[in-house]
């Protein structure tokens, strides 16, 4: 966790604006951790599990996913691919996109019966027959990693998708009890600069606004979205350089305040101060007080 770490974060192009609602599912590629979150436009992150069909000949595989539908309408479109019937789009809002179908996963099996060289045709039609509750199989693993496949899946929904890089700096101590986390009431001093062609310039900073530390709740969407995605996960006194692309910035156009230009990216130096009022490195989150732990 102390190397360099890299966030995948996806995004849903209608909700860009600094101060606009937020929610990511964040894929840490450096440490093959995750946090998930749900996306603003419904899509819920998958989980895989190993599943074995039986009498289908299937191995087991960590991106097989059984899911079972009573709906007669599951929000599914499907597309063809080599030998195989793929996900192409899942319907917002529809039973498919509750249960965390992903977009370009394949339909595997119907019911335990593989699906071998179908049609698009096919397969809809023996949805349409299929009596409920019927179990599909999901394989969500198309040769891709995480990254790519996160992608291609955010694409197909209509989201955008770019990245936030984080660099530590400095650790607050040898092990940690108690990390930021959502709905975490955070205190940090911060300097906020815009990248230049050949040097940095402040924009903003915990010093510049009143002198102490700059307090706000995890998670609730108060501050630049990639200033506070790079705020997860810290310790207290931990120091990180945060690099924010303009799409988790201030975006295309720029704020009219703060004097950023257009599409800037921008440096947040931060360093944990506090969370939910505790100063101490050494401070567990499980010993403390229920009001403390949020």
């Amino acid at each position: 966790m102390r190397g360099h770490l890299l966030l995948f974060v996806g995004l849903w192009a209608g909700t860009r604006a600094p101060g606009g609602p937020f929610a990511a599912s964040i894929i840490r590629a450096a440490s093959s951790a995750a946090i998930s979150r749900r996306a603003a436009c419904g899509l819920a992150a998958a989980v895989a599990t190993s599943t074995v069909l039986a009498g289908a000949g299937h191995a087991e595989s960590a991106g097989m996913l059984d899911l079972t539908f009573s709906e007669r309408s599951l929000g599914l479109v499907f597309r063809h691919a080599p030998q195989r019937v793929q996900v192409a789009r899942v319907v917002f809002g529809s039973a498919a996109a509750e249960r965390g179908v992903l977009p370009l996963s394949y339909l595997y099996a119907i019911d335990g019966v593989r699906l071998d060289n179908v049609t698009v045709g096919d397969v809809t039609a023996l949805l349409q027959r299929a009596p409920r509750p019927v179990t599909l199989t999901f394989d969500a693993d198309a040769g891709l990693s995480p990254d790519e496949g996160f992608a291609q899946a955010a694409a197909a929904q209509g989201f955008e998708t770019d990245r936030v890089r984080i660099t530590p700096l400095a650790s607050g101590a040898d092990s940690c009890g108690l990390q930021s986390r959502e709905g975490d009431i955070i205190e940090v001093e911060f300097s906020a600069r815009v990248v230049g062609p050949s040097a940095e310039r402040e924009f903003d900073s915990s010093s510049m606004r009143s002198g102490r530390p700059f307090a706000f709740l995890l998670g609730n969407g108060d501050v630049v979205r990639g200033f506070e995605l790079g705020c997860f996960e810290m310790c207290i006194g931990d120091e990180r350089l945060v690099r924010v692309p303009p799409a988790l910035g201030f975006g295309r156009r720029g704020p009219r305040t703060f004097g950023v230009p257009a599409a800037a990216t921008l440096n947040y130096y931060v360093r944990m101060v506090s969370i939910n009022g505790q100063v101490d490195p050494a401070a567990r989150r499980d010993l403390l007080p229920d009001e403390q732990r949020f």
